[in-house]
């Protein structure tokens, strides 16, 4: 039954607007069930079979006389490589190159689907036409082999062999060069080398060197070349051997110890051999100039009479457990004298060890840069401060890093003063007494190197301090063995500092790391921003006098801040132990949950007071604003102590009513006082009128 939103087999291949035009096989896994294309049942002669394969297996037992390399070519795939997600070969028809490979391209539901896809690189001596009959002999040389421009270096002809070897096709091939089948990590001198090689005549061997195919799988292959006369011009003819598969089976132990020492000769890497009894049996001149030794010098010598002391130990531990395990060893030693890191490969056999070994400093500083930047760019977010984020950076450089002591310049008031609570980190107590003398020290922008770093917001690196007049801290750096510095400009939100880094040690612009610092003054300067504005957020939520809280719709607390513990009495623990309804006043907790229930439900912006019974007994009044975040599913509210303005209220409702009673009772008063002042006054007029009525009759 097929899997809801799960296309078939039919519906899927037919979605591939170009699959019925390739030589492709869509199969379903892990069913095994397989559809050909149009094209490919044309190519492979599929058509008019009575039954077509039905899985990829019997398809391919379906090729059996129809590929040359037919054995090593299904052996490969169904006894090694057949759960790989990806894979990749070439393979010889009896008329074609083909460039065959596969690639999952749908899985769902335990259900995917693998593509199988053959591209025709070239047909066999398709180009012979093009030339005289030397040429074509050239196309149908069983040894790979292609023409080169000495200048350009571009393709000028590659047969068939190579086509097969490389995996590109003769169209490809025409718009590369001879860089292109090189890693990148090997290209830095090969452009000369080459040119050198263009300018030699003669049959001539060049050496074992590492190119690759199509798929990036490294092939070490052995060059012979001799510049001939091309079409009125001159080009160089490589004849190429792939000793691939002798390289990485112990270099060619199986071959004669002639050819052997040849082929190590002309590796890039460093080689020796050690016998059983840790004398030397072999070294190559990379090894021999490394090593500090001649070929007298060296074979016959026991290795430890040689070289003695702690890094004999450390190298004889390693040689002793690769010929104990009888399994190959891979470990990294870093060269004291200059920093440098090599990358050791031992490999035991009957006779002893072989030892491979090479400079991977700059490969491991690449590393090093983007695990450096990985762990800051993990760390910081998660720090509680902006000084923690710096010391987390300086601790992270510094361990990964030859720099040992770092510390933070900051610009106030005009100035680069470095304060006595700055962040700072040393792998050294040595340093601190350096770091003192630091604190005694400010700067103006522009002057010396600190101040130069602030004012020019660039980078600046110095190998010897001690030699640099423009570092106005020479005495000290003197006499606590300061050597290499560089100093970072750093601009956060509001904030600008300078980082300085220092060691004992001199390195050089390649060993410094300006490059990673460059990046960090680009990527995590805004790392520090977002901290710094989380900070002031956080200081803002906790010293606030409001009540502040998060929760979850559902009612679960997140964070909330002091000011509960300060006007509540409760702290953070009890607060958990018990419900929160408890603590509101009885006659408010119904409206306490109505609110609840419309933040909840509803998800509205509501305000409204509640009253709260304090740890010591005291009603306290809270009035709340909430907010609701249901894309975030949170709740945001603010409480603000009205306990008191309520009170004030209250107290001032009380003298209001006190003062309009005082009022009518004067009113009262006076109305009495009048009346009682009149009452003589009109007693007195009367007698005046009977005295004056007597006194008229």
């Amino acid at each position: 039954m097929q899997l809801t939103g799960i296309k078939s087999l039919e519906e899927f291949s037919d979605s591939f607007s170009s699959f019925q035009d390739q030589i492709c096989i869509l199969e379903e896994r892990p069913s095994g069930k397989i559809r050909l294309s149009k094209e490919c049942i044309r190519f492979w002669q599929f058509k008019g079979f009575n039954r077509k394969p039905g899985t990829f297996p019997s398809f391919l037992f379906h090729l059996h006389g129809k590929i040359r390399n037919y054995a090593d070519f299904t052996e490969k795939i169904l006894l090694k490589h057949i759960q790989d997600s990806e894979y990749f070969d070439t393979l010889f028809t009896e008329d074609h190159i083909l460039r065959f490979f596969w690639k999952v391209v749908f899985r769902k539901r335990g259900v995917s689907y693998r593509l199988y896809t053959f591209e025709i690189l070239a047909k066999e001596g398709d180009d012979e036409e093009e030339g005289p009959d030397v040429e074509s002999i050239f196309y149908k040389l069983p040894e790979p082999a292609f023409l080169f421009h000495p200048s350009t270096l571009r393709f000028l002809a590659v047969n068939d062999a190579a086509l097969y070897l490389y995996g590109f096709s003769r169209k490809e091939f025409s718009e590369m060069n001879l860089l292109d089948i090189r890693p990148e990590e090997d290209r830095a001198d090969m452009e000369i080398v080459i040119q050198n090689f263009a300018q030699d005549s003669g049959i001539r061997s060049r050496g074992i060197w590492r190119h690759w195919r199509k798929d990036k799988k490294f092939l070490y292959v052995k060059i012979t070349t001799n510049r001939i006369s091309f079409r009125g011009s001159f080009a160089v003819l490589v004849i190429l051997t792939d000793v691939s598969e002798t390289i990485e089976t112990s270099y060619a132990l199986k071959q004669s110890r002639a050819e052997k020492q040849s082929i190590i000769e002309s590796m890039s890497d460093r080689y020796f051999a050690l016998s059983k009894d840790w004398r030397f049996i072999s070294a190559n001149q990379q090894s021999l100039i490394t090593l500090g030794k001649t070929q007298e010098e060296l074979i016959g010598r026991n290795i430890w009479d040689l070289f003695s002391g702690s890094t004999s130990r450390f190298f004889k531990n390693r040689y002793e457990h690769a010929v104990q395990t009888k399994k190959p060893l891979v470990f990294d030693y870093k060269v004291p004298e200059t920093g440098n890191i090599m990358e050791y490969r031992v490999f035991p056999f009957e006779e002893g060890i072989s030892v491979f070994f090479q400079d991977i400093t700059e490969k491991r500083r690449r590393e090093t840069e983007q695990n450096i930047l990985k762990e800051v760019t993990l760390k910081i977010p998660n720090a509680s401060s902006v000084k923690q984020s710096f010391e987390i950076l300086f601790e992270t450089i510094c361990k990964g890093t030859s720099w040992s002591f770092a510390q933070t310049w900051r610009f106030q008031k005009g100035e680069i003063i470095l304060e006595e609570n700055s962040p700072w980190y040393s792998s050294d107590a040595s340093f601190l007494q350096y770091r003192m003398a630091c604190l005694e020290n400010k700067f103006s922008p522009g002057e010396g190197t600190i101040g130069k770093v602030f004012s020019t917001k660039k980078i600046r690196f110095v190998k010897d301090v001690q030699k640099e007049k423009d570092f106005k801290r020479t005495s000290a750096a003197v006499q606590n063995g300061i050597r290499s510095w560089i100093a970072i400009p750093l601009q956060t939100g509001h904030e600008t500092y300078v980082l300085e880094f220092f060691t004992q040690i001199e390195i050089d612009l390649v060993n410094s790391y300006i490059q990673m610092f460059e990046l960090i003054a680009d990527q995590v300067g805004v790392l520090f921003k977002n901290k710094e504005s989380e900070e002031e957020k956080d200081h803002f939520f906790k010293l606030s006098g409001d009540l502040f809280q998060i929760s979850t719709l559902d009612g679960q607390v997140i964070e909330q801040n002091q000011a509960w513990e300060e006007i509540l009495g409760y702290t953070p623990e009890e607060l958990e132990e018990f419900d929160r309804t408890n603590i509101v006043h009885p006659e408010d907790r119904d409206k306490m949950l109505d609110a609840v229930r419309n933040v909840r439900k509803y998800k509205k912006n509501v305000s409204f007071a509640l009253r709260y019974i304090t740890k010591q007994g005291q009603t306290k009044t809270i009035l709340w604003k909430t907010i609701a975040s249901p894309e975030h599913g949170l709740v945001y509210a603010s409480g603000k102590d009205i306990t008191e303005i309520q009170d004030t209220q209250l107290k001032l409702e009380n003298l209001t009513r006190e003062l309009k009673r005082s009022n009518a009772d004067l009113e009262d008063f006076a109305f009495i006082a009048s009346h009682d002042l009149q009452e003589p006054l009109r007693k007195i007029m009367a007698f005046g009128d009977r005295l004056l009525k007597r006194i008229l009759i």
